[in-house]
């Protein structure tokens, strides 16, 4: 086919790659982010255990507490990393011949990756937290709900070598860090 056509399969070269030298970085970061979930699961293992699997369909006041936390970390979660990430950026020097994408490029940028990251997966693991304790004192089943939610949520942003190096290009190319 034609390179041109826009039937054409993307060939495996059009995906940014991650250098090799940043894979143990990545490595780490997932590792920080299974820890950022693996305790909250535990915890919901002991309160699941500690009310033999009820599941109460009366709220009481921390029931309401943990839904609305759940919003409002959920709402921070889409604004806050991104503040940090900007921040974190604006005290990079990259000069016009730096942006190009280059190793030192990605070693400068990656660590404003990981700060973004942790704080939107801490956001949500304090959720998860409120929503497994209000579920322990009250057998709310929507408790429990939400904190499966961010759960998932925290799940769906895993670091992948490959969603790194879409950020860092993007990042690099568009000075864009949300």
């Amino acid at each position: 086919m034609n390179e041109s056509s826009p039937y054409r399969t993307p060939s495996f070269g059009d995906q940014p790659s991650l250098p090799p030298e940043l894979e143990a970085d990545v490595k780490g970061l997932q590792i920080v982010t299974l820890g950022l979930m693996v305790g909250p699961v535990l915890f919901m293992g002991v309160a699941l255990s500690a009310n033999k699997g009820e599941l109460g369909s009366t709220p009481d006041v921390l029931s309401y507490v943990g839904i609305g936390v759940t919003v409002v970390d959920l709402a921070l979660y889409l604004i806050l990393p991104d503040l940090v990430a900007r921040q974190q950026r604006n005290a990079i020097e990259l000069t016009e011949s730096n942006k190009a994408i280059e190793l030192d490029s990605y070693k400068q940028l990656f660590p404003v990756f990981r700060i973004r990251h942790i704080v939107a997966c801490a956001l949500l693991e304090g959720a998860v937290f409120l929503n497994v304790i209000a579920y322990l004192l009250s057998k709310f089943a929507g408790n429990l709900a939400a904190a499966v939610f961010l759960l998932v949520v925290i799940a769906l942003k895993w670091p992948t070598g490959e969603k790194v190096a879409v950020w860092l290009n993007n990042a690099l190319s568009l000075n864009d860090f949300s």
